[in-house]
């Protein structure tokens, strides 16, 4: 058994393990249901664990490292969607409190150590959670939803759709 197991909090002690990621995020792949034999965990692709007592979001929070503990395709996923990449401060306000004072008190003084990681997110949990996402964002910000297209969208449409010198000047000399 790993170490940083035994910081978990009492297994009896009742957590909120709806949220499977921060509100605010966009989705994330979900495999598996929210018991923690089944569930994998989005910040490092291993089961048995729920997300809010993952070592690799205590371990980028204490050691500051989002990119060297959460997986690539993750981070890139999150990027892609909203814009920007994981902060320290986003992990820190989800990660279980209790979990993190263990481990931050156990691996302050230590060496840096090795990430967990599992088995890669199949592309079609990374294509359904992105498809959650969208519908979700048209939900929550009518305003900005992906139907209204934006200025320089309609710039790029205009400028297609006008004649290309060239075409035009083939067109119009005479045989």
């Amino acid at each position: 058994m790993e170490f940083w197991k035994t910081l978990l909090p009492d297994a009896n002690e009742k957590h909120n393990l709806r949220s499977f990621s921060p509100m605010h995020w966009p989705y994330l792949p979900q495999e598996g249901d929210c018991t923690n034999d089944n569930h994998t965990c989005i910040f490092c692709r291993t089961k048995g664990h729920h997300p809010m007592f993952c070592p690799n979001a205590v371990w980028a929070i204490i050691f500051r490292k989002p990119k060297t503990f959460i997986p690539t395709d993750v981070r890139r996923h999150v990027s892609k969607l909203r814009g920007y990449a994981i902060t320290v401060d986003e992990l820190t306000s989800y990660v279980n409190t209790k979990f993190l004072m263990r481990m931050t008190k156990h691996y302050s003084n230590l060496e840096e150590p090795t990430a967990l990681r599992g088995p890669q997110f199949s592309k079609h949990a990374f294509e359904k959670a992105e498809a959650t996402w969208k519908i979700h964002h048209k939900i929550t910000n009518p305003k900005h939803n992906s139907t209204t297209a934006t200025t320089e969208e309609k710039e790029a449409k205009a400028a297609d759709s006008e004649p290309n010198e060239t075409n035009v000047s083939n067109q119009t000399k005479p045989n």
